[in-house]
């Protein structure tokens, strides 16, 4: 088998989590063959950070996808949204599972999608792009 030489880094951030005035941004870096190939950052309409998670997820799919990327690692420090979208562990919020079908509708227009939990601190470069997103808007 052949190994996926395509990373995503997704993060997304929230200031005032859950709450009406919430803040949210998100982040990825796309890395092929250890080179940085793309990133994005924008301010979300997100209200709590796992819907932020998702977005970003969701943003850096169809990034890649518009790249021409056909096998993907995504690489995320949020074990539920790394869990959810592997099939471990059950959405029980509406939203988060309209925001895990849309990110697995992405997923399906490329041929190979696999999901990895990783360190916050290996994710930092994915962080830094939603923060600073956030810091923009401050």
């Amino acid at each position: 088998m052949s190994t996926i030489t395509t990373k995503l880094f997704f993060d997304g951030a929230c200031r005032g989590n859950g709450a009406s005035h919430a803040r949210s941004a998100i982040g990825y870096v796309i890395v092929q063959d250890g080179r940085e190939i793309a990133t994005g950052s924008k301010l979300s309409s997100a209200e709590t950070n796992n819907q932020a998670e998702y977005k970003a997820l969701l943003h850096g799919l169809r990034r890649a996808k518009a790249l021409g990327v056909r096998q993907i690692l995504c690489c995320g420090d949020s074990r539920l949204v790394v869990m959810q979208m592997r099939g471990l562990w059950a959405v029980n919020n509406p939203r988060l599972a309209t925001l895990r079908d849309e990110c697995k509708a992405e997923a399906g227009k490329l041929i190979r999608v696999n999901y990895k939990w990783i360190a916050r601190a290996e994710n930092s470069r994915a962080d830094a792009l939603a923060n600073e997103a956030l810091d923009r808007r401050e």
